[in-house]
C-alpha cells in the first residue's frame, strides 16, 4: 500500500450538539477521484480509530452519526481509500474536529421590531425569539423577566424563529421579557436557558425631538431647511415647528422616515430668532405630545445667516 501525500479536509455545521442529534461530518477529497471510500474514525490518543461510518464518493460526502450521547463527545478525524489496477492506496488522516454533546440548550436571543424601547400607553410590542442553531423546536415561550411568568406560548410548526404580539396595556412604568425554547430529539425533550432581558419603557411622555438646519449658513433670499426628528421610532406623528414669541406654530407636516422637513424659501431679517420643534403622536383616538427640542438661534452676522444652538 502507497499513502497519498495529502489527506481530506474535516468540517462541521457546528461544535456542539444535545443529546440525540445527528452530527453531519463533511468529508472532502483534494481532488476528485472514482471510487473513493470514505472513513470516519473517532481520535484516540493522536490516532484515528477504527472506522465508524463508511460511504462510497467521488469527492465529497457527509457521514452522519446518529442519535449522539454523552459517549460520542471527542474528536474525530477523516481519510480514504480507493483501489487502482488492483492495489489498496489509503489517504493520510484529516486534520481533527471536536464535538461536545450537552442535555442544555443555548439560550435563545430575543429582539423587537423597533430601534428604540420607547412605547405609548396601549401600543403592541412585537418580540421575536431566535435560537443560536437551527433545532426542532417544539414550544417557543415569552415570559416576564424576574418574575418567570408565561406572557405567550407558540407551537412553531418547523419555523426556527417565532414573533409574539404583546399589547402592553395602558399602566406606564417598564417591561422587562425574556424568551426560551424547548427542544426535541431522539433522546427527548430539552429546555435551554432563557435569553437576556429585553427591557421596554412605557411612558406617556414623548421624548423631545432634535432640530437642526442645513444648510448651517446661508446668504439673504436663499433657501434653508430647518429639521426637526424623532429620537425614537413612534407612528402616526406630527411635527410642528415654533418660533419663540408666537404662541401658534410656523408651521406644522407629518413625518417621513421620522423627520419632518420645514423649508424657508427665503432667508430675510424676520427670520431672525429663536426656534424649537415639538412632536405630537396620534394612538387611535389619543393625542401624546413631547416638550419641546432644544433651541435653534438663527441669526445673522454681516450678510450671512447662522443657525446654531444656544440659550
Amino acid at each position: 500500500m502507497a499513502a497519498l501525500p495529502m489527506g481530506p479536509s474535516l468540517s462541521l455545521e457546528r461544535e456542539t450538539f444535545l443529546k440525540g442529534n445527528s452530527v453531519r461530518f463533511r468529508c472532502r477529497a483534494y481532488r476528485p477521484l472514482r471510487g473513493l471510500t470514505f472513513y470516519l474514525g473517532k481520535v484516540v490518543k493522536r490516532s484515528a480509530g477504527p472506522p465508524l461510518l463508511s460511504q462510497v464518493a467521488d469527492l465529497t460526502t457527509v457521514l452522519t452519526l446518529d442519535n449522539v450521547t454523552a459517549a460520542d463527545e471527542g474528536s474525530y478525524a477523516c481519510w480514504y481509500q480507493f483501489i487502482r489496477d488492483g492495489h489498496q492506496y489509503n489517504s493520510s488522516i484529516s486534520h481533527t474536529v471536536g464535538i461536545t454533546v450537552t442535555d442544555h440548550p443555548a439560550k435563545p436571543s430575543i429582539t423587537q421590531n423597533r430601534q428604540s424601547n420607547i412605547y405609548l400607553p396601549g401600543e403592541t410590542a412585537r418580540f421575536r425569539c431566535l435560537p443560536p442553531y437551527p433545532h426542532t423546536v417544539t414550544k417557543f415561550a415569552l415570559l416576564e423577566a424576574g418574575e418567570e411568568n408565561v406572557v405567550r406560548e407558540v407551537s412553531p410548526n418547523g419555523a426556527t424563529v417565532v414573533s409574539f404580539d404583546v399589547p402592553l396595556g395602558m399602566k406606564t412604568g417598564y417591561r422587562n421579557y425574556t424568551c426560551a425554547y424547548t427542544v426535541q430529539t431522539a433522546a427527548g425533550h430539552y429546555h435551554s436557558d432563557v435569553s437576556d432581558v429585553l427591557h421596554l419603557i412605557v411612558t406617556d411622555r414623548v421624548p423631545p425631538p432634535q432640530i437642526g438646519i442645513k444648510p448651517s449658513t446661508a446668504l439673504p433670499a436663499f433657501q434653508v431647511t430647518v429639521t426637526c426628528t424623532a429620537t425614537c421610532d413612534l407612528a402616526d406623528s406630527t411635527f410642528y415647528l415654533y418660533k419663540e414669541g408666537e404662541d401658534r406654530p410656523v408651521s406644522s407636516t407629518r413625518a417621513v422616515g421620522g423627520t419632518a422637513n420645514f423649508r424657508i424659501s427665503k432667508m430675510r431679517s424676520s427670520n431672525r430668532g429663536y426656534y424649537t420643534c415639538l412632536q405630537q403622536v396620534r394612538l387611535g383616538t389619543q393625542l401624546f405630545n413631547s416638550t419641546h427640542s432644544d433651541r435653534l438661534n438663527m441669526t445673522s452676522a454681516g450678510e450671512a445667516f447662522w443657525g446654531h444652538f444656544g440659550q
